[in-house]
């Protein structure tokens, strides 16, 4: 199980603008055809890079996926990361 950080990081007002951009334009690539609800995420990795996800529904409730964890996937698949900051429009 992974250890909690007792210390949450902050975020400068530039940090918190680049993540909000990057969820934005990741919400823009949602796929939501039956709740026409557009989620985006951005995760900022403990290595400074920004990764943005987007919520994708399928007509299987089950293969749906949720924004949070599309940017998961995606900074998992490029660096191994213990810490990072996610962000939700």
């Amino acid at each position: 199980m992974a250890q909690e950080n007792s210390t949450a990081p902050s975020l400068g007002e530039e940090e918190l603008d680049q993540l909000m951009a990057v969820a934005d334009k990741a919400k823009l690539k949602a796929y939501s055809p039956y709740s026409n609800y557009r989620v985006g995420a951005a995760l900022l990795a403990s290595s400074g890079a920004t990764y943005g996800g987007c919520n994708v529904e399928n007509s299987s409730y089950g293969l749906t996926i949720c924004a949070e964890r599309t940017a998961l996937f995606k900074v998992r698949k490029d660096e191994a990361v213990d810490q990072y900051i996610l962000l939700r429009t």
